[in-house]
């Protein structure tokens, strides 16, 4: 019976049919165009924050390149502040503690990199601020607690070999010594370079 509609008739199902939905219509395009003008406005908002935080990395990358530990400092607390949510946040960080252990200050670095290994964003960082807070152990000679953290649990002495025994009681232990003493642990293991 559709079939056989006037013209009129059609013109006049269609009124209907909009009076019926026109608001629900209306309703389904404003809020299609608000959610891809919001989705839009936020893409925005976030790729800006990130290069605000990707400028001030770079203000720490070069404070940490020129040794200026202060200034280190106050980028950190910037980022820490400003944008804890990226990950520069955790690369500064691990930026701090190397600085710290440049000068020789290693219970700073080693509390620089527990907190990271706590709190980093990402799981992969939290896993290099883990290997590094355990060559800061070995550092301070404590080469238990370092296995330890890296996961090799309480491995006695005597099972070690003696090469890496002797090299843990170095009294000359410098930063970059400790990557020697980690391969020697764990061959396969690539610990990532110091930033």
């Amino acid at each position: 019976m559709d079939e056989y509609l006037t013209d009129d008739q059609e013109v006049d199902r269609a009124k209907q049919w909009l009076r019926e939905n026109g608001a629900f219509l209306v309703a389904g395009v404003v809020l299609g165009l608000g959610g891809l003008f919001g989705w839009q406005q936020w893409q925005t908002a976030s790729l800006e924050h990130a290069g605000e935080a990707s400028l001030v990395w770079e203000q720490m990358q070069t404070a940490v390149a020129g040794d200026r530990f202060n200034e280190a400092e106050e980028t950190l607390d910037i980022l820490a502040t400003d944008y804890s949510d990226t990950p520069y946040y955790d690369q500064a960080r691990l930026a701090m503690a190397k600085l710290h252990m440049d000068r020789s200050e290693p219970e700073a670095a080693a509390s620089q990199l527990r907190e990271l290994q706590d709190s980093a964003g990402d799981p992969l960082i939290a896993r290099i601020a883990e290997l590094r807070l355990a060559q800061v152990l070995l550092y301070q000679q404590q080469p238990e607690e370092a296995l330890a953290i890296i996961g090799l649990g309480r491995v006695r002495r005597e099972r070690l070999p003696a090469s890496i025994m002797s090299y843990a009681a170095m009294p000359s232990w410098r930063w970059g010594n400790s990557r020697r003493l980690a391969t020697l642990i764990l061959p396969r293991w690539r610990l990532p370079p110091m930033v």
